[in-house]
């Protein structure tokens, strides 16, 4: 049974990549330093890298893990957006002395080439954010902010139009609802789906 189990654990390994037939650098900020122990958290699918004389490197392989060869073979993929929810404290801050409370989400892809393009946020087919990225061949990692200008207003219905207004530093964000992300690397375009969901509401005071 064991033989088996092994057997069976091998043969999806190899499918989802080649069994160490290739090798692709994972090394991005780690300085060329002896690595003594390394270990994978399960739960958090954070590399622990204990290094000899530099201190312990973490690193985030969970994209890794989703890599396989259909992935590789692509120009260009986007990997899934996890849905986040709408702040009211967007704009904001926790308290006077603390920093401003950011509206912002990640966009990972894999692109087998380097090159200039950009990453965009669409809302009802028109472009409401757009930055400029210059992509790395592999695993990139983006950051973006969700901040709009006023005009977004135009975009809503009419009832979500009227409570649009600017947070608490003048910063005009997205809205709960159902969006686009558009990468594109020199003249290839991916789209993956977007979800910014409406804030739970707090079950109110029994009388």
């Amino acid at each position: 049974s064991t033989r088996k189990e092994s057997s069976a654990a091998s043969d999806v390994y190899k499918r989802q990549m080649d069994g160490g037939a290739s090798y692709q650098a994972f090394g991005e900020g780690l300085p060329n330093t002896p690595v003594h122990d390394l270990i994978v958290h399960p739960r958090e699918k954070d590399l622990v890298l204990g290094t000899h004389g530099r201190g312990i490197y973490i690193g985030d392989v969970s994209l890794v893990q989703q890599m396989n060869p259909d992935i590789i073979a692509k120009s260009l993929h986007i990997f899934p957006m996890e849905e986040m929810s709408f702040s009211s404290r967007w704009g904001s801050k926790t308290w006077a002395w603390g920093d401003v409370i950011e509206s912002k989400t990640n966009v990972n892809f894999y692109s087998n080439v380097a090159g200039s393009g950009k990453v965009e946020v669409m809302f009802n087919d028109k472009v409401v954010i757009s930055n400029e990225i210059e992509a790395d061949k592999g695993l990139n990692y983006t950051e973006v902010k969700l901040e709009v200008d006023e005009s977004f207003k135009d975009l809503l219905e009419e009832e979500q139009a009227k409570e649009y207004k600017a947070a608490e530093n003048g910063d005009f964000h997205l809205v709960a609802g159902d969006y686009t992300i558009k990468v594109t690397v020199g003249s290839t375009t991916q789209e993956t789906a977007f979800t910014i969901k409406a804030p739970r509401e707090r079950p109110g005071r029994k009388e």
